[in-house]
């Protein structure tokens, strides 16, 4: 069961998570820098799964899952698998994450061929695949 308490742009400030993922630092981190934060992988991977030595493309789609359950979105889309690497983590509701998920189902849309602005991610070559 997942019990919270919202703040600014809904973002949950205190979650009991069923998948049992600590992850209450990177909510409330989320909340306190008013919606938007970048965050480490590494302490992505501390966080939701202290016990794992590396991050898989399955641990890191598994926390994914969590934190739109929660809510918040990333970016990059695909959390990557280096704990070197930085995401941005942000609440859904917040106008720059809404962006995200809109240039997202965009990107989307362009690699299946049907993307009503054809000529839209040769000027943004680095951002479609960060959006997908």
């Amino acid at each position: 069961m997942t019990g919270t308490a919202l703040g600014r742009w809904g973002v949950p400030l205190l979650v009991f998570s069923a998948m049992k993922l600590n992850i209450d630092a990177i909510v409330g981190g989320v909340a306190l820098d008013g919606g938007v934060k970048e965050i480490s992988m590494r302490l992505i991977k501390q966080c939701a799964a202290p016990d794992r030595n590396r991050l898989s493309a399955d641990l890191s789609h598994q926390i994914t899952q969590e934190l739109e359950s929660l809510g918040l979105i990333t970016f990059p889309r695909r959390l990557p698998t280096s704990e070197n690497a930085s995401v941005w983590v942000m609440a859904a509701s917040h106008p720059l994450a809404q962006a995200v998920l809109i240039a997202s189902a965009y990107a989307s849309l362009d690699r299946s061929g049907r993307n009503p602005l054809p000529g839209l991610f040769e000027k943004y070559v680095l951002a479609r695949d960060q959006l997908l």
